[in-house]
């Protein structure tokens, strides 16, 4: 008889996509907790049907694509991975290219930090949920630790005031036992330790709060626990630190072109932002949805927003709008 377990790699991944954590997910399935830790522990192998219909139906996913038939697949278990990115829409075109920069980077045991660098709205969260995404199918592609986390407030605000709540949240995932730091710094450098220990895939989105605006100390970590965190990491460890920011980290410059590597996001190109208008419901001719994407210089955000209108004010039609923003 072939044995039936959970698809860990798809749950994870649908997780990662509603934006739910573990602790989430165990709390409101509504399924024994029990049940699910021993099921995603392995020490259960064949859940019953009535679970997975229950599981299935609270990812909103068809039941055959939690279950994998055979062998477990060899991943991360759902215990060793926590996210807390930003929710990003359905939708990621045209990056191909990118895509396989940051497998690269996952596959290169020789670089430490991959920095992407754009304006903001140009699609770098929505890349790395992509990405993420397509790691957790594939059983994370021998991560032993994922860990994500996101700087920006969920509400209105756009800042932070530091890192604290992320140290938090890291150093207890991580096991930190050992009593406070006595310093920003050192609580840096603990994490730094703690992360180190085994291959770990950490996701920081979004950290421009925490840095210097354009000036004389441009792209500085005003927070030195962060700062001692990112340094210690670009000089040595066994995974991939990937970080997100409209401005370039000023504090890791000594390790680029050796451990560290800088993805300068672009703007769409015009037929990615084709593509990405017509997936919004857009329906001009391929030409004025080209025309369109250049228009707005491809940006990931103005395209988003100009998709919604003219699906919400003309049914998705193109004309007359964009050809009155090409006029002008």
């Amino acid at each position: 008889m072939i044995e039936r377990h959970l698809n860990i790699p798809k749950i994870a991944q649908r997780l990662s996509q509603l934006n739910l954590t573990l602790e989430d997910f165990k709390a409101n399935v509504g399924v024994d907790r029990r049940t699910i830790e021993r099921l995603i522990s392995g020490k259960t192998t064949t859940p019953q049907r009535e679970t997975v219909r229950i599981i299935a139906e609270f990812l909103d996913l068809p039941v055959h694509e939690i279950l994998a038939l055979g062998e477990a697949d060899t991943a991360v278990p759902l215990s060793e991975q926590e996210l807390y990115l930003p929710m990003t829409g359905a939708y990621c075109v045209g990056r191909e290219r990118e895509i396989e920069q940051l497998d690269r980077a996952w596959s290169d045991r020789k670089l430490n930090l991959f920095s992407i660098v754009a304006m903001g709205g140009a699609g770098k969260s929505a890349l790395v949920n992509r990405w993420v995404g397509m790691l957790a199918q594939d059983g994370w592609r021998g991560a032993e630790r994922v860990f994500g986390w996101t700087f920006h407030s969920q509400g209105m605000r756009d800042t932070v005031a530091s890192a604290d709540a992320f140290f938090d949240a890291a150093l207890r995932f991580f096991g930190n036992a050992e009593p406070g730091a006595k310093t920003a710094w050192d609580k840096g450098k603990r994490l730094a330790h703690l992360v180190r220990q085994q291959r770990t895939l950490l996701l920081l989105d979004g950290i421009e709060p925490l840095q210097e605006p354009p000036g004389p100390k441009a792209g500085q970590i005003k927070d030195a626990a962060l700062a001692a965190l990112l340094q210690s990491l670009a000089s040595q460890q066994p995974g991939l630190c990937v970080v997100t920011t409209r401005i370039g980290v000023a504090d890791i410059d000594a390790w680029h072109s050796t451990t560290a590597e800088v993805l300068n996001l672009q703007g769409f190109s015009d037929d990615a932002g084709a593509e990405f208008l017509q997936v919004l419901g857009v329906q001009g001719p391929v030409a004025e949805r080209r025309a369109a994407s250049r228009t707005f210089g491809g940006h990931v955000l103005a395209l988003q927003l100009l998709g919604a209108y003219l699906k919400e004010t003309r049914g998705g039609g193109c004309q007359p709008p964009l050809r009155d923003y090409h006029a002008r």
